[in-house]
């Protein structure tokens, strides 16, 4: 939200395509998207909900589905074969070169 906010202030212009945040947890695509409050998601912290805000309400977020096999935060958050690692990082990286 601060990058869209900083390029509204550069271009003065407001960005009308919503800005996409890839996810491969399919249960919390399905809580972002579903502007629902339910039993189960109570304990959850008010700040999480500004999410499902942005998403549902004010359309500045669109969450897509990215298989774990192709999620390029993968490399950077979880212990992954090396078979697995080498080829998210020539993707990041456009060289298999560590």
């Amino acid at each position: 939200m601060y990058l869209r906010a900083l390029e509204r202030s550069i271009s003065g212009k407001s960005a009308l395509d919503p800005t996409v945040l890839h996810e491969d947890n399919r249960g919390a695509m399905k809580w972002a998207q579903d502007p629902a409050n339910h039993k189960k998601t109570r304990h959850i912290d008010i700040a999480y909900h500004s999410i499902r805000e942005q998403v549902s309400e004010f359309k500045n977020l669109a969450v897509k589905f990215v298989a774990s096999a192709a999620n390029f935060g993968d490399a950077f958050t979880k212990a992954l074969p090396t078979l697995q690692f080498r080829k998210l990082f020539a993707s990041i990286y456009g060289s298999e070169k560590l």
